[in-house]
Parts: C-alpha cells; sequence; structure tokens
C-alpha cells in the first residue's frame, strides 16, 4: 500500500514524511528544552533561595561570646551527616575597603573608601546548602583547618574590589584596620554587593568585630532525617555547646510550591495546553 502511494502521488507522500519528521524534531526539541529549562530554574532557586528542602531556624539567647562553646558548636555542625550551614547577627556594621598591600601604616585612602557591605558571617557549609559556583578562587574552608582571616567576594563587590588581594575591615567602635584574605569570587545571583566571611576566623582573630546579637541555622537534609529528628539534632547540639532556644523559620527554599508550578508549567507544555 505504502509503495503504491508512492508511485501514485510520490510529491504528497514525501511532503508528508517531511511534515512528520518535522513533528517528531520538534516534539523531542520540545521535551529537551523543557528538561534543561527546569534544571536551570532549580539551578537558579537554589543560589537565592537553597536546595529543596532547607529548612531554616533562629538561634536566641545563646552564649555566643564563649570561645570555646563556640569552637564546640562549629566542630558539632562539621560532624553531622546531613549539610547544615550557620550565619550570624552582628550587632554593628563590618565595613569594608580594599588594600593592596600589607603594610604597617595603612594609606589614608583605605579610611576614606570604607563602606558597609550586605555581610554574610557564615561557615563552610553555607555553599552546599546555596547553589553558589565559583567564578574564581575557592570558597571559605572548614575551621576545622585552622582558619585564617578571609572573605570570599560575589561578582557584583569584585566590581568595587577590582583586584585588590585584600579586604581592610573595620567596625566604627576602633579606629583598628584587620586585613582579610580575599580567596574567592562566587556567582550567587545577587545583584548587589556581597562579601562571605569565615565567622569562626572572626571569632578567633578579630574579636573586636565579633558582636553576635543572634544566628540563624540553614539545614538541608541529604540523609532522610525527618522534620522531628531535624529539631531533635539542632536542641541536642546547642545544649551541649552555646545554649539558648530556637525557632522554626520554615523552609527557605520555595520548595513545594515552586516545584508545584514547575510540574504545572511543563505538564502544559506536554499536553499542549
Amino acid at each position: 500500500m505504502i509503495l503504491k502511494d508512492l508511485r501514485l502521488s510520490p510529491l504528497r507522500s514525501i511532503l508528508t514524511s517531511v511534515s512528520m519528521l518535522v513533528g517528531i524534531i520538534a516534539m523531542l526539541g520540545s521535551v529537551l528544552v523543557g528538561t534543561l529549562g527546569r534544571e536551570y530554574l532549580i539551578s537558579v532557586n537554589a543560589q537565592v533561595y537553597g536546595w529543596s528542602p532547607t529548612y531554616s531556624f533562629v538561634i536566641t539567647e545563646s552564649d555566643f561570646h564563649d570561645r570555646n562553646k563556640m569552637e564546640q558548636l562549629f566542630q558539632r555542625f562539621e560532624a553531622i551527616d546531613d549539610v547544615a550551614a550557620v550565619t550570624f547577627s552582628m550587632g554593628e556594621d563590618i565595613r569594608f575597603a580594599p588594600m593592596k598591600d600589607l603594610t604597617p601604616i595603612p594609606p589614608n585612602d583605605v579610611y576614606q573608601n570604607l563602606m558597609a557591605f550586605d555581610l554574610v558571617c557564615t561557615t563552610e557549609a553555607y555553599s552546599q546548602v546555596y547553589n553558589l559556583p565559583m567564578t574564581s578562587g575557592r570558597w571559605l574552608e572548614p575551621s576545622s583547618e585552622g582558619g585564617s582571616l578571609e572573605v570570599v567576594i560575589n561578582k557584583e563587590a569584585k566590581n568595587y574590589f577590582n583586584d585588590s588581594p585584600y579586604a581592610a575591615g573595620n567596625v566604627k567602635s576602633t579606629l583598628s584596620l584587620t586585613p582579610f584574605n580575599i580567596v574567592g569570587v562566587v556567582n550567587d545571583g545577587r545583584d548587589f554587593p556581597t562579601i562571605y566571611a569565615d565567622s569562626a576566623a572572626i571569632l578567633n582573630f578579630a574579636p573586636a568585630m565579633w558582636q553576635v546579637q543572634n544566628a540563624n541555622v540553614y539545614w538541608h537534609p541529604t540523609t532522610g532525617l525527618t522534620i522531628e529528628q531535624i529539631h531533635s539534632a539542632l536542641g541536642d547540639i546547642l545544649t551541649d555547646t552555646i545554649g539558648g532556644y530556637w525557632e522554626s523559620a520554615g523552609r527557605s527554599d520555595i520548595g513545594d510550591t515552586y516545584d508545584s508550578v514547575l510540574s504545572i508549567h511543563f505538564l502544559r507544555r506536554y499536553v499542549g495546553i
């Protein structure tokens, strides 16, 4: 029958075959683009809100200024099998300025260029809770590595620091400048200058800057823990280290709502709605 159709209407048969081929290619292309688009959207979401699921907690009334207890806290979080990061909110802004080299007496323009950035004072695991690809250099090292005063800047902040190897840190309550090594540039998806600082290093080497008011924990479970087990583990860590209280702030990632939007969007594309 097919051979007969080809003999009777060769042009029509060829056009029909071509249109079917185009349709198949278009369908495969749509599926491929949809898959790549979904992965891209998930990646962008993880840059801003954290990998799904990420649970956030507020820590208050803890002994943030006891160095021994804080070191125990850092060790406990590094030892857990899940991925969890801690960020600290300071009572006084830490200002930064570019510094070309380390000199006993910094030039006056360093003081003139001091400005407050969006500061994320955190732990090494922060880059695993969030999707933070490095543009250059490396991320912060674990506190167990001994540590040094170092920061990672985002792409927007790089426009301010240019190629300076150091960032001079200062709080208004003191005239002293503390040099931080700029060890990397990160693509965090933010459109405003942001600096990521090693909290353990500030605690140990720049105590004048360590004016913590409260902390946040971002917990991304990777081992199948339930939310109840996470609550229990977090309570045990605080009890054994700095004490205080924790309060759940829900999920920091968009979570199920985001997944639902994705599912509906790509279902509509698939069925041609």
